[in-house]
């Protein structure tokens, strides 16, 4: 009698695990349909695309715009963090500020055709959101550089610090 409530267990805890596998993979196909389906879909990889179209640049390409001068860079970041290291000429506007720094921004753009938005790397979207924020605006010609100040730095790009 002992074996049979064993066997009757077994056979219950087997089920319920098939069943759990069965619902969890549903729900991450669920997920991954509705992911696809969502404009501005979050990525399932390492890469990104801006938020809400949004351009984006690399490094390289945002070096060779420095070298022109044709470019106004923009950094995201809190300004302990700006202050410490940033990219030479760049303009500090933490997301937050974005509203208030409008008229300077359209200022020291002038003539410039584009503006990289910056922060820390990959893992920082504040950038993203400062990026988002300008289009908002309405400011133009806005890019995001997603390897940021430690992309900018691991190419050995110029820097400069402030006291």
């Amino acid at each position: 009698m002992f074996a049979a409530e064993t066997n009757t267990i077994n056979s219950g805890l087997k089920m319920a695990l098939r069943q759990a596998l069965v619902l969890g993979a549903l729900g991450m196909l669920l997920g991954l349909g509705v992911n696809a389906l969502r404009p501005g879909g979050l990525p399932l990889v390492g890469t990104r695309q801006g938020n809400a179209g949004l351009a984006v640049i690399s490094v390289d390409a945002a070096a060779e715009h420095f070298k022109s001068g044709g470019v106004l860079f923009l950094d995201a970041r809190a300004q302990d963090a700006y202050l410490a290291g940033h990219i030479p000429g760049a303009l500090n506007v933490p997301p937050p500020e974005a509203g208030s720094a409008l008229t300077i921004i359209r200022e020291l753009s002038g003539s410039r055709s584009l503006l990289i938005v910056y922060c820390d790397g990959e893992g920082c979207r504040l950038g993203d959101q400062l990026a988002s924020m300008l289009a908002e605006l309405g400011v133009s010609g806005v890019a995001v550089m997603p390897a940021g100040w430690e992309g900018w730095m691991a190419a050995g790009l110029p820097a400069e610090a402030l006291p």
